[in-house]
């Protein structure tokens, strides 16, 4: 009898086994690396939309403190509609009850339409010198404020020539969101008025 049968792989099979195994490994670190990426991305719009959110609640929550004093010309709300380079950048100046402090506190909201950047300044109503601009959200296109006075809506708003508050204000915010742009509005009635 011959007993010279060798069990075993031959090279070609060995070789076959191994393309095989780089195919299957190729698609799982592909299909890996992608759900990764989805991930991110998506931690990143959340967060985004999150910022957005947080700003429109803290907006809502000034405007609603918003103060005014008939007597007193240090508290007042003004809009001022401005159009740069065909942007609406509205800027929005308040005095109101912040949870920065105690006492009336004056709030700024304007657009950097260059830098697409809404920045914020908060200053003590008797405090000296120019307050601090922080930037509050990026990749703003557009920031618009409207008071509805008389039944109507209006860019343009002066309680320090009115002598009153309007009834609601309409902040839209346009910002950049996965190269598109996306615009939001959210209506606010000062509840403390003056």
């Amino acid at each position: 009898m011959n007993n010279n049968i060798k069990s075993g792989f031959t090279l070609i099979e060995i070789l076959v086994a191994l393309s095989i195994l780089s195919i299957v490994l190729l698609s799982v670190y592909g299909t890996f690396f992608s759900i990764n990426r989805a991930i991110y991305s998506t931690e990143n719009n959340v967060a985004i939309y999150r910022e957005v959110r947080i700003f429109f609640d803290l907006i809502r929550r000034e405007v609603e403190g918003c103060y005014i004093n008939k007597k007193d010309k240090n508290t007042f709300l003004r809009i001022k509609d401005r159009d740069i380079y065909g942007v609406s950048a509205s800027e929005l100046l308040f005095t109101a009850f912040t949870p920065y402090g105690r006492g009336v506190y004056s709030i700024t909201y304007t657009l950097d339409p260059e830098k697409k950047v809404l920045l914020k300044s908060v200053a003590g109503l008797w405090d000296k010198g120019d307050a601090e601009k922080i930037n509050i959200l990026d990749n703003v296109t557009m920031f618009k404020v409207e008071a509805f006075i008389n039944g109507r809506w209006t860019g343009t708003f002066d309680s320090l020539m009115t002598n009153n508050m309007p009834s609601v204000l309409k902040i839209t915010l346009e910002f950049i969101f996965l190269d598109d742009t996306v615009t939001l509005f959210q209506s606010i009635a000062p509840k403390i008025g003056g």
